[in-house]
């Protein structure tokens, strides 16, 4: 995909592996691993005045090109930049008549993103169901899985497994478009914390808890999953992961609820979460 465009001024470019190095420090850990091992994922960047200034990355989903991350260098922000490359971005769907979209979370209607996309010409938003929410352990008591009584098995931590036993679980949870799984890598875990009921060799429910993506996050539910018929083993999970937590203080956990499933599993699971973001979704009306 060859995007190249601009003026003296600002010129937008597709990144390359020859033109990353510039971008890299505007870029996080987590997209840069992405554009460097899924091929399904793209970035444009941003030139002002010789100097690398703004990164959009993009995924091919399916028949739609959707926008992951969007960063302008603090010294050329408001000099319309993010704006000049969504624009080029649709102006390349454009002629393959492809759907730009991009969901996001926001702490409300008065936050910078939600702003950034209403204030866009033909572009709709409109909010998702699920949400972002925080817990702290010292407000967990009363969760279901708390109180349930302990079952006798034991679980298993997902990183002692074989290396075929976790190939295996990953790529069912792929083929099921729990795409999310891809990115995370190992280092990132919290690898007592990340359990899972295993029958046979074969991984019925997990759980995945990693480390906070700032310092003023303390750790973060990356992942929770139970096949039909295996939900008390996922609570089993839950419990033998807050018990572990307990030892450690007081420490809060970050939960994404992506799914409408999954918003309602966090309701009954954990009644006292603070919800902190809510989804939307931001539509190219190609048709306009």
């Amino acid at each position: 995909m060859e995007l190249t465009n601009g003026t003296k001024e600002k010129e937008y470019i597709r990144i390359t592996e020859k033109t990353l190095h510039s971008f890299l420090p505007l870029l996080s850990e987590e997209e840069q691993y992405a554009l460097q091992h899924d091929t399904r994922i793209y970035a444009i960047g941003a030139v002002c005045q010789k100097t690398a200034c703004g990164v959009l990355v993009f995924r091919i989903s399916g028949e739609v090109l959707d926008i992951r991350y969007l960063i302008v260098a603090d010294a050329f922000r408001r000099q319309g930049i993010a704006t000049g490359m969504v624009r080029y971005l649709c102006q390349h769907a454009w002629a393959f008549t492809i759907p730009v979209t991009c969901t996001f979370s926001a702490t409300g209607l008065e936050d910078e993103l939600y702003l950034f996309f209403v204030g866009l010409e033909q572009f709709s938003v409109a909010e998702e169901q699920g949400f972002y929410c925080t817990i702290s352990t010292d407000r967990m008591e009363d969760a279901p899985f708390v109180r349930m009584k302990q079952r006798s098995k034991s679980y298993r931590e997902f990183f002692s497994l074989s290396p075929i036993a976790r190939r295996r679980f990953l790529r069912m949870m792929l083929n099921q478009d729990i795409y999310y799984l891809r990115e995370l890598r190992e280092e990132q875990c919290v690898k007592p914390l990340c359990l899972c009921a295993v029958v046979d060799d074969e991984v019925k429910a997990a759980i995945f808890i990693t480390r906070g993506a700032s310092e003023k996050q303390d750790l973060e539910l990356s992942c929770a999953w139970c096949s039909h018929g295996r939900e008390m083993d996922l609570m089993g999970l839950f419990k033998q992961a807050f018990e572990m937590l307990k030892e450690e203080g007081t420490v809060t956990l970050r939960i994404a609820a992506v799914t409408p499933a999954s918003a309602a599993l966090v309701d009954r699971l954990i009644p006292h979460r603070v919800v902190t973001e809510r989804f939307y979704r931001a539509v190219w009306d190609m048709e306009l």
